[in-house]
């Protein structure tokens, strides 16, 4: 089942793995890894697949890690879940905290190490998101592909173009439907001054996603809020060097940056 939830990621498979750990929770409801895995479920399925769930999924995803950690509060992977659902959700410096804490409770915890490269990746802090998401995929068998999705999105953001558009191209051939890594693709390629290539990646991403790329490009989504508008206008900008004119990055396109998405009290603790 471990090597299942890594290695197979579309939208279907998310949602099958989703019934077996739920499954596993009603067996058991004491099933700490179950309850932290149910987690991740609802956040993979908004982040890569339905980023218009992205509130409900994070609702969802907190309460499950809640629970896990109501259970065993020493477990380090659900600390863990808790940090990259409170960050998907926009609470930023609530990430950050529950991954250091999960990372200090077992330093070679998988999901630890993630969790701190994904909680300060959307909070400006990409160049310190590089090393713990390096030690992520160390210890990491299953080579997930958010890994490199998130790894490759943290390059771009400190500025490293060549290392960004170098592992969002081997996500983008290894496991084609994470649009995310597309989209850091064709921003790095802009900032590279490589157009041409830029705008093949782009009609790949059409021709996979159709209309929904638009929906990870778009800073309106508000897809994992970002805390600086400028980090954003940095990957509208990436994306208007590949050719693309109408990301113009205006003020009231990425007002939203930064939001955390609705429903504030969730983050309390309801142990």
């Amino acid at each position: 089942m471990q090597h299942f939830w890594y290695q197979d990621v579309d939208l279907a498979q998310t949602l099958e793995a989703r019934s077996f750990f739920q499954r596993a929770v009603n067996l058991d409801p004491r099933f700490v890894r179950a309850h932290g895995r149910l987690s991740a479920t609802y956040i993979r399925e908004a982040n890569v697949f339905r980023p218009e769930l992205l509130a409900r999924n994070v609702a969802r995803a907190v309460d499950c890690s809640r629970r896990a950690i109501a259970i065993d509060p020493t477990d380090a992977m659900a600390h863990a879940t808790l940090a990259i659902a409170l960050t998907t959700g926009g609470y930023h410096d609530e990430g950050i905290a529950e991954a250091d804490l999960a990372a200090s409770l077992d330093s070679n915890c998988y999901e630890a190490r993630f969790a701190q490269g994904y909680t300060r990746l959307p909070a400006g802090r990409a160049r310190d998101a590089i090393e713990p998401l390096r030690l992520a995929m160390r210890l990491n068998p299953f080579s997930s592909p958010t890994d490199l999705t998130n790894l490759a999105r943290a390059h771009y953001w400190a500025g490293e173009y060549e290392a960004a558009a170098s592992a969002a191209q081997q996500v983008r051939r290894s496991t084609p439907n994470f649009a995310s890594a597309h989209v850091t693709l064709i921003a790095a390629l802009g900032q590279l001054g490589r157009p041409d290539e830029a705008r093949a990646a782009l009609a790949e991403a059409v021709a996979r996603f159709g209309d929904r790329i638009h929906f990870y490009i778009s800073p309106a989504s508000n897809a994992m809020p970002q805390r600086r508008p400028e980090d954003t206008e940095h990957l509208l900008d990436g994306l208007r060097k590949a050719g693309l004119a109408e990301y113009q990055g205006t003020e009231e396109s990425h007002g939203c940056s930064g939001t955390p998405v609705p429903g504030g009290p969730f983050i309390r603790s309801t142990a």
